[in-house]
C-alpha cells in the first residue's frame, strides 16, 4: 500500500473534507483495460492476435498519429502485452514474446514486426480504443 503524509499546516479543506486526510487513504489502482485483440477478420492475418491495452496514456495517441513508423513502433511497445504465438516468416521460429522477464519491450519481437503488422495491430488497438471511449461518452448504444 502507499500513503502519502502532509505535514498539519498542509491541511486544506474542500467542501468541508480535508484534502490531506483523503490522500491518506490506501491509492486506488486503475484498471488495466487489456483485451486479446484479432489483426484481421480474415486472410493472412485472421488468427493472429495482441493483448493490447486499451486503456493507455493519451500522450500514446501523438505517437501512434504521428505517420512515423518509428514512433509508432514505440508507443504500440507500450501497449502491446503480448502475441498468440507468432512465428518468422523466413525460418517458421517462433518470436519471443512482446515483453521480456521484467515486462520490458522485447527487441527479439519487436524488429520482426513489418511495417504491415504495425499498421494492423495500430488499427485493432485503435479501433477497440473507440469502441471503448465511445462506450463512456454514448451508453445507450
Amino acid at each position: 500500500m502507499s500513503f502519502h503524509t502532509a505535514p498539519p499546516e498542509a491541511l486544506i479543506m474542500h467542501n468541508g473534507t480535508s484534502v490531506a486526510a483523503a490522500q491518506l487513504a490506501p491509492t486506488r489502482r486503475l484498471p488495466k483495460r487489456e483485451m486479446w485483440l484479432p489483426l484481421a477478420d480474415d486472410g493472412d492475418y485472421a488468427d493472429f492476435q495482441v493483448l493490447a491495452r486499451i486503456r493507455y496514456e493519451d500522450r500514446l495517441n501523438d505517437e501512434l498519429s504521428s505517420g512515423q513508423f518509428a514512433r509508432i513502433r514505440s508507443a504500440l511497445q507500450q501497449i502491446v502485452v503480448a502475441h498468440n504465438g507468432w512465428a518468422d516468416a523466413d525460418t517458421g521460429e517462433p518470436l519471443p514474446a512482446a515483453r521480456d522477464a521484467n515486462g520490458n519491450p522485447d527487441d527479439g519481437f519487436w524488429s520482426k514486426v513489418a511495417q504491415e503488422e504495425l499498421l494492423l495491430i495500430l488499427q485493432a488497438v485503435s479501433k477497440e480504443r473507440k469502441k471503448a471511449l465511445d462506450s463512456i461518452l454514448n451508453p445507450s448504444t
